[in-house]
């Protein structure tokens, strides 16, 4: 990707994240940069820094350690709200008894490694039976506090929010739908559980056009008109949808549907899937 090198190894005893061998980037835009860090069995990275907030997501689990460099502390860790404290408990015991945690398929949490930078490198444990996969997703919003989010009219459940992006999940039974409008932001959405299509119509000449979307898939879009996601499964499935607002725009009572806008018009920006289909660029 062509990025420089800020850090020697045998200098400073780090490289960037962007440059560590194993988290190949997959998406970059203003907004979001994406990438997958994938560790076979025993497999570990080097020492590299995360300095952009980071919101990870498990495609596939297992059991994992971190170590920090020496003379860098740990950034905190932030859980969905839904995520149950007993949960959150059981993490912390495999940490403290065993120094691994096994991190479940679907779980995401979010570090603040802007504010709280971390250094350290990621293990998995030798014990695991597959690879373990994670998507890093950075939030390259501008380091100028946004006014908080006006979303209390939302259909979907809120699980972080902090002024500076929004991390929502939208749940759909069996061949349900729903439309998703967020004005003046820029969206990441990855697809948490079951399978998803997104329906977009942002042909001149009006043709649809479904984008498939598996586990562990994603896309990103402007929020600036409907796009339709609807779940063609016979199981209930989650979509992840992570919201940054653009910048040098005024707080926006975000709406599940507005009435001006064309039914099922997408504004597609980029669609990628992490199973080497490229939908569209």
């Amino acid at each position: 990707m062509g990025h420089k090198n800020l850090h020697n190894t045998d200098v400073a005893g780090y490289v960037e994240v962007a440059d560590e061998p194993l988290h190949k980037e997959v998406y970059a835009d203003r907004y979001f940069r994406a990438y997958l860090a994938t560790l076979t069995p025993g497999q570990a990275t080097c020492y590299h820094r995360h300095s952009e907030d980071t919101l990870y997501f498990v495609i596939k689990g297992g059991r994992m350690s971190t170590t920090n460099l020496k003379g860098y502390k740990r950034s905190p860790i932030v859980f969905p709200q839904s995520f149950p404290f007993y949960k959150k408990l059981w993490l912390a015991l495999q940490n403290v008894f065993t120094g691994a945690v096994h991190l479940p398929e679907g779980l995401f949490f979010f570090m603040p490694t802007k504010k709280h930078p971390s250094v350290h490198l990621a293990a998995a444990s030798p014990r695991n039976r597959d690879e373990v996969c994670l998507m890093g997703i950075e939030m390259r919003h501008s380091s100028a506090n946004h006014p908080p989010f006006v979303h209390d009219s939302l259909p979907w459940r809120a699980e972080y929010d902090d002024g500076s992006f929004l991390a929502l999940v939208c749940n759909l039974a069996p061949a349900a739908s729903d439309r998703i409008v967020m004005p003046d932001h820029h969206l990441f959405l990855v697809c948490r559980k079951g399978l998803l299509e997104i329906l977009s119509e942002h042909d001149p000449k009006g043709k649809s056009e479904l984008r498939p979307l598996a586990m562990g898939d994603y896309l990103c879009i402007s929020g600036e008109s409907p796009a339709l996601a609807r779940n063609p499964g016979n199981e209930a499935s989650e979509l992840l949808i992570l919201a940054i607002q653009r910048d040098g725009v005024k707080p926006t009572h975000l709406t599940k549907i507005l009435p001006s806008c064309p039914p099922n018009s997408i504004s597609l920006v980029k669609t990628r899937t992490l199973r080497g289909l490229q939908l569209s660029s």
